[in-house]
């Protein structure tokens, strides 16, 4: 479960944010302004919009969350405010929503479009790494969010191995042995095979709901096979200092050598204590050839759906002799 720390500067701001709007509600709701009151309800219109919004951006700021937020903020209190100032009383709001708005609008854009050329100024100056771990770290900048990055990299990393990416890297392999690629294509056919045929009976008796059935399930059929020809192309490899475990886009972790209790080779099964370690793979009955790395200290594992700590990791190998053999070799 993700939990949010705000820190008491950043809670000032927040408070001030929600106390300005929802006295601005307050006042608008159960006062009635007259068409003499405009004072009044320009004041209201401020403050519901530019007022809110100024404590947010510091809010953000404060917390180190993305200022790129304040563009949405912005345009959803214009949205708010539109709908309980009364229409006679809305030329301030007006001229915000012609003049400031679009201001807001293009900042916004601008921000986005430096903070792109950025990431990639900074991804091709980078060495070292494969292509999914570069990103993460550029994304991690830019968003100063990890959930953020990891996800918003696991996305990217899966139309770049589906569309671009057609070589292997050089590395330990994991997918020959155990036929994970088979059944992953096999899935992946079954499901478009499905696709269709339930396109094709729902379609005439609710067309919407046959459209975003088939986008949802050709997207999902287009991830098994980005995630198939990941797992060919990105292996397992090493560097002098460490080594980077990698699952496809799906499961990644970096381990110090240093920080290797033990390696061996390992035969995972289905009757076995799930929680004695942790199966970097998808499917134990088939992927169960391969070596336990045991930790000094524990590692974080990103997975698609989450971190978790350990320090026991299974990781299905191809050649797990001659795997095992190269990191005592790395290790002495």
């Amino acid at each position: 479960m993700l939990q949010l720390r705000i820190n008491h500067s950043a809670l000032v701001f927040l408070l001030l944010a929600l106390a300005t709007f929802g006295t601005s509600v307050f006042l608008m709701l159960f006062t009635s302004l007259s068409s003499s009151n405009s004072m009044m309800a320009a004041a209201i219109s401020i403050d519901l919009t530019i007022t809110t919004a100024l404590f947010a951006f510091f809010f953000l700021k404060r917390q180190k969350l993305n200022l790129i937020a304040i563009g949405p903020v912005f345009i959803a209190l214009l949205v708010i405010s539109s709908v309980i100032i009364p229409a006679e009383q809305q030329s301030t709001l007006l001229f915000l929503i012609d003049y400031v708005a679009p201001l807001v609008e293009l900042t916004v854009l601008g921000v986005i479009v430096w903070k792109i050329y950025q990431a990639r100024q900074h991804f091709l100056s980078m060495e070292g790494g494969d292509f999914q771990r570069k990103l993460e770290v550029v994304l991690m900048e830019t968003f100063n969010s990890k959930v953020a990055a990891r996800l918003a990299g696991s996305e990217i990393s899966m139309f770049y191995y589906l569309l671009f990416k057609w070589k292997r890297d050089e590395g330990f392999t994991y997918h020959r042995k155990s036929g994970i690629l088979t059944i992953l294509i096999a899935v992946a056919l079954i499901a478009i095979t499905e696709t269709v045929v339930v396109h094709l009976l729902l379609v005439n008796y609710s067309p919407v709901l046959a459209w975003i059935l088939f986008f949802l399930s050709a997207y999902s059929s287009l991830q098994i096979i980005s995630l198939a020809k990941a797992v060919a192309l990105r292996p397992v490899y090493f560097d002098q200092k460490q080594l980077y475990l990698n699952y496809g886009w799906l499961i990644q972790t970096d381990i110090d050598l240093d920080n290797i209790q033990s390696i061996a080779p390992f035969k995972a099964k289905d009757d076995e204590d799930k929680e004695a370690y942790l199966f970097m793979g998808l499917m134990r009955g088939s992927e169960e050839h391969g070596v336990m790395i045991e930790m000094k200290e524990p590692v974080k594992v990103s997975k698609l759906w989450g971190v978790k700590e350990a320090t026991k990791i299974f990781l299905p190998i191809d050649e797990v002799e001659g795997f095992v053999g190269f990191v005592v070799g790395k290790l002495r």
